[in-house]
């Protein structure tokens, strides 16, 4: 398709030949008035409480950039340590066995989304270049997870299983590629090669390679984020121990929706190494940036604004929440893939109503909602309104069946999972409705504290307006810098412009309104923000001197958001450390008590954890729970006596108990989830007063390990 973005207009037809003298200057001078007022605003996060200096973006850029500060040589500096770090390459051999498993397990998704598309008898006229494998991604995916949980619950989880469905898939996805090119006619064959290669490059262009480099190695290191260790991880490590998917009444986090977390599930297993598995999991999570890069190119090449599909990338790949959710494993990453993948699928079905492609957006919406109840409002809300309209423009009942019909085959399982577990389709959620097993009135009310919505507060709102703009520690300069232009009379794009600004708001306004407000959890927003700030880039370049400055301006803020990546602030950059070094020095900083205790434990001794749930990288057996489901030790101890305690304590096995003070002050800290009240010193001091456990030993006063007597 033709870019008609570029094309020439006459200049009374794009803008007066006085006002055009003037616009270059103006924008510029707006341009720098934001990037300056960026680069010297205080990252929230990462400015100490009671600092004398707050840590700026300027700062990293300016202060420690080699030749911009004589005080700071090559070495000390910010690039230069980075460029230091990648020089670890050659010691990067011990990343091939996690780079062969997701390449492996990638290769399966996209046979399987292919194998799909092919039952579908989608024709090549269907796609323009590239987007068949854009495709095969967005089924690919979602249906990868599904049939993880599929098998998972039914306990298929032997290693011999999973290689030869990982093979067959990944086989048939190398066969159809082979075939596809065969199936050429002779004299374009070659065309068509040039083609994928200038696809490919496209869907990531060369200013956003020094992010994907680092966002991919990034993304090959133990995790540092809470988050992550309790649940994201510990979840799919507890099914692959188990040998199958189950009920985990000791963490509640384990029954939202897991499609992301699937992909470390099957990892592992064709690993058959948990750890293995984790990272070869995080790596095809990072692979969703290129996924959403990709789709933002192909959205905007149907819109018939190629070139502000490349902007769009560029500017999406460089953000450093692109490169953090890369970095950690969070859901937001896939959840942005799926975002960009829903845009895409519903300009496709908005113009050819066919039930296949509405089968396709709702499979989309399916996926997201795979990956974080939360998509009910950036993409099931609009998706339900868009479906409404278009059963009016089409006078047919087929959009309405196809997404509900793909959002069910994807999304389903999983309600029907937590119906079976639970009673509850949503659980933990709606538990007034639906109710559901271990929860009662005080459960969901604690629940509803910590994850209900905020109250509506005017002063709030104007923080939340410009933490997205860029105040957000991790937000890029150039969405706010670039978005508006597309509003200005050169370009010719304006109804999509206010379509994909309304979407932009709805996202904003239902985060702010209907959550707590958590910053990952506006992260929709970024593919739609960098839609617009890619069609305002391509407008700019039509001022007078308008191309040369978004040049500079582009690559200012791309220097400024790669070094700010490049440092602890974004995520671990240990990039190339050897893994078994960081396997071990990694929990040794962040819970250096639990690594000692797990490393002393013999083969005979099984922990029972109070007050502490990141426990991914423990080793032993163990017992824990998360703070929203019963604390163990209050289930095993209230309404017993110190003897029926003991009784209690040796038939679960549990000869170690660890009690983590600073976690359960922490946690019933003004404005944090609270902690039962049951659980005390005296309770513990009682316990030993009895003869149930020894005193409490260990080099850490504040976190008290006690033995169970025999």
């Amino acid at each position: 398709m033709a870019d008609m973005t570029n094309a020439p207009q006459p200049r009374e037809q794009s803008i007066g030949a006085q006002a055009a003298k003037f616009a270059t200057p103006i924008v510029a001078a707006l341009q720098v008035l934001w990037l300056g007022w960026f680069l010297t605003t205080p990252l929230p996060n990462a400015t100490p409480v009671g600092a004398k200096q707050a840590v700026t973006r300027g700062l990293l850029l300016f202060s420690t950039t080699p030749g911009l500060n004589p005080g700071f040589d090559w070495q000390e500096s910010l690039v230069g340590q980075a460029l230091d770090e990648l020089a670890g390459f050659p010691r990067l051999v011990d990343r091939v066995p996690v780079v062969l498993t997701a390449s492996v397990i990638l290769f399966a998704i996209l046979g399987l989304g292919t194998a799909v598309l092919r039952a579908l008898r989608n024709s090549p006229d269907d796609w323009l270049p590239g987007e068949r494998i854009l495709a095969a991604a967005a089924i690919g995916l979602p249906a990868w997870g599904t049939t993880t949980l599929l098998l998972g619950r039914i306990g298929a989880t032997q290693r011999w299983l999973w290689l030869a469905i990982v093979a067959g898939f990944a086989a048939y996805f190398v066969f159809d590629a082979v075939m596809s090119v065969a199936n050429r006619k002779p004299d374009i064959v070659e065309t068509g090669r040039q083609s994928w290669l200038k696809t490919i490059v496209s869907f990531v262009p060369w200013p956003a390679w020094p992010f994907v480099v680092i966002l991919i190695l990034a993304s090959m290191l133990p995790t540092i984020d809470f988050d992550c260790i309790e649940y994201h991880l510990q979840g799919p490590k507890e099914y692959y121990l188990n040998g199958r998917i189950s009920y985990l009444g000791h963490n509640i986090y384990t029954n939202m929706p897991f499609g992301v977390e699937m992909l470390h599930l099957s990892a592992m297993i064709v690993a058959d190494d948990w750890k293995t598995g984790a990272l070869a999991g995080q790596l095809l999570i990072a692979i969703h940036a290129l996924v959403a890069a990709g789709f933002l190119v192909a959205i905007a090449r149907r819109l018939g604004m190629p070139h502000a599909g490349w902007w769009a990338a560029v500017f999406y790949l460089s953000t450093p929440w692109t490169y953090r959710v890369a970095a950690i494993p969070y859901v937001e990453g896939p959840l942005c893939a799926a975002m960009a993948a829903w845009l895409w699928a519903a300009e496709r079905a908005w113009r050819d109503g066919t039930a296949k492609n509405w089968a396709l957006v709702g499979a989309v919406s399916g996926w997201a909602m795979s990956c974080k109840y939360t998509a009910i409002l950036p993409v099931i809300v609009p998706g339900a309104l868009l479906t409404i309209v278009a059963i009016g423009r089409f006078r047919s009942v087929k959009p309405l069946l196809g997404a509900i019909l793909g959002g069910s085959l994807i999304f389903g399982p999983w309600l029907a999972k937590n119906v079976v577990d639970t009673g509850n389709p949503v659980y933990p959620l709606a538990w007034s409705v639906f109710g559901g097993i271990d929860r009662d009135a005080a459960d969901d009310a604690k629940w509803t504290r910590a994850h209900g919505r905020k109250a509506v507060e005017m002063e709030d709102l104007q923080r939340s307006i410009v933490d997205v703009a860029g105040r957000n520690d991790w937000q890029t300069p150039l969405f706010a810098a670039f978005a508006p232009l597309g509003f200005v009379p050169v370009s010719r794009n304006r109804r999509h412009v206010a379509l994909l600004t309304a979407l932009a708001v709805w996202i904003f306004a239902s985060w702010w309104l209907f959550t707590h407000r958590l910053d990952r959890f506006w992260l929709p927003i970024q593919p739609v923000l960098a839609l617009l700030a890619g069609i305002g880039a391509v407008a700019a370049a039509r001022f007078p001197g308008g191309r040369f400055w978004r040049g500079v301006f582009v690559g200012i803020c791309l220097a400024a958001n790669w070094i700010y990546c490049s440092t602890a602030l974004a995520g671990l950059n240990e990039w190339t450390s050897p893994l078994e070094r960081l396997w071990k020095s990694v929990p040794e900083r962040l819970y250096p008590a639990s690594v000692a205790l797990d490393r002393s434990m013999t083969s005979r001794d099984r922990a029972l954890l109070v007050g502490q749930a990141a426990v991914f990288y423990w080793e032993r057996p163990i017992l824990y729970n998360t703070v929203f489901n019963h604390e163990r030790i209050e289930s095993i101890s209230r309404g017993r006596t110190s003897a029926e305690t003991h009784d209690a304590l040796r038939k679960l096995g549990v000869t170690i108990l660890f009690v983590d003070w600073p976690e359960i002050e922490r946690y019933r800290s003004p404005g944090n989830y609270g902690f039962t009240d049951f659980v005390t010193r005296e309770f513990f001091d009682g316990l030993v007063r009895d003869g149930v456990l020894s005193r409490p030993e260990g080099a850490w006063p504040s976190k008290q390990v006690y033995r169970v007597r025999p």
